[in-house]
């Protein structure tokens, strides 16, 4: 027992000497610090880069929102203006059919020859 004591402590303690010349726990915080600073960089970029893309979306749904309004005034436009000709034709056949059946009724009242 006495010698596993003694190597263990031995063991523990050339471990301890090793990380104490290598000043371990120095070389962690650095890694830890620098770990951070990167973190923090990274975050800072992801919400700039989040702002420019919030940006962009916004004056693609404004210049969307403006096609759609022009593309909608023209079609209104279009509308009208099919309507229009449309009660043109109408108008027109209309007064076809009153000229021909006119015709017809005239054509009717003139006695036939026998």
């Amino acid at each position: 027992d006495l010698f596993e004591n003694a190597a263990t402590y031995s063991y523990a303690r050339s471990i301890l000497q090793t990380n104490k010349n290598n000043n371990n726990l120095t070389i962690n915080h650095g890694k830890s610090s620098k770990t951070l600073t990167t973190m923090d960089s990274n975050i800072e970029k992801a919400t700039v880069n989040q702002h420019k893309t919030i940006q962009n979306l916004y004056e693609l749904m404004t210049t969307f929102q403006s096609t759609l309004n022009e593309t909608q005034k023209a079609l209104e436009q279009t509308n009208s203006r099919m309507e229009n000709r449309l009660d043109q034709i109408s108008k027109s056949l209309e007064s076809t059919r009153n000229t021909t059946s006119h015709g017809k009724i005239k054509d009717q009242t003139v006695a036939r020859p026998t």
